[in-house]
């Protein structure tokens, strides 16, 4: 099998086929700095905006809501849109903050008729 069954609906991929994933501060730790001046440097010019591409309903997963508003069991209780907020949220934050202005990031989320 190419995939770990998780429960009866859900499955993740065997991580041999993904390969391994480091994050971006770690692979480059000389260049990270920079990489989040220019993010937040974007950010603030408003040059950077969030597609999030959700049409899909969660059917195979028991859900009759986008997929995003699924219940992955976190111990928070919180959906992957509210994480997703959250960290635009937190970004919008650091680049006011850093900037001096009150800036938000555009965020724009693609549904199906069916959700």
């Amino acid at each position: 099998e190419s995939f770990q069954r998780v429960d009866g609906r859900l499955m993740c991929p065997d991580p041999s086929i993904c390969g391994h994933a480091d994050s971006l501060r770690a692979c480059y730790p000389n260049e990270y700095a920079q990489f989040v001046e220019k993010g937040l440097t974007a950010i603030s010019e408003r040059k950077v905006a969030v597609l999030l591409m959700a049409g899909g309903q969660g059917t195979r997963l028991g859900s009759k809501s986008p997929k995003g508003m699924y219940n992955i069991s976190l111990p928070s209780g919180r959906s992957l849109f509210q994480l997703q907020a959250e960290r635009l949220l937190n970004l919008s934050r650091q680049a006011s903050a850093k900037f001096g202005q009150k800036i938000f990031i555009p965020w724009y989320i693609m549904t199906s008729d069916h959700t």
